[in-house]
C-alpha cells in the first residue's frame, strides 16, 4: 500500500514507468493528484529510474499532537537509521 499520492496517468508519456502511476492503490483511502503534474512534456514527480533509491530513505511522522519528547525520539531514531542505509 502507497503512502504517496498516486497519478492517474491521463496523456503522461512516462506513466508505465513511473511508480506513481504503477503503485497499486491504498484499498482504503488513496490521494490522487487532481491535475496530471506534467508541464512542457514533464514531470516534476516523476519516480522512474530512482524510484527504489527514494523509496529505501528513512521516513518517520509526527502527528499534530506529539509531544518534545516524540520529537526528541524520532529524530533519534531517524538518524539512527539513515546511518544504517
Amino acid at each position: 500500500m502507497p503512502d504517496i499520492t498516486l497519478c492517474k496517468g491521463v496523456n503522461c508519456p512516462h506513466k508505465e514507468g513511473c511508480y506513481r502511476y504503477t503503485a497499486i492503490p491504498s484499498e482504503f483511502m488513496q490521494s490522487y493528484f487532481m491535475t496530471p503534474p506534467i508541464e512542457d512534456g514533464k514531470c516534476d514527480y516523476y519516480w522512474g529510474e530512482n524510484r527504489e533509491a527514494i523509496l529505501n530513505k528513512p521516513v518517520n511522522d509526527l502527528s499534530r499532537g506529539c509531544t518534545v519528547d516524540d520529537v526528541f525520539n524520532t529524530v533519534v531514531i531517524t538518524a539512527i537509521q539513515a546511518q544504517q542505509t
